[in-house]
């Protein structure tokens, strides 16, 4: 029979989560500029939606740095 890891705990779960949720950014932040390429979106709008993007991504690797520094009580 095989092992089963044991269950993630809500610290865990919540990185993984924010991880993806980076993830998912950066590959919207290439489907972007493919937009841009097929002449979709201006090279404006484009650099304008990236950096809203980057904010977002930061804000999200704060938030994992926040909570793997929380104090074990």
């Amino acid at each position: 029979m095989a092992r089963q890891p044991p269950p993630m705990n809500a610290e865990q779960t919540f990185t993984m989560d924010l991880g993806s949720a980076i993830l998912n950014l950066r590959a919207a932040k290439t489907h972007l500029w493919e937009l841009h390429r097929e002449f979709t979106v201006d090279v404006d709008t484009a650099i304008e939606v990236e950096r809203g993007l980057d904010s977002v991504i930061d804000l999200l690797q704060s938030d994992i740095a926040l909570v793997r520094g929380w104090p074990r009580w």
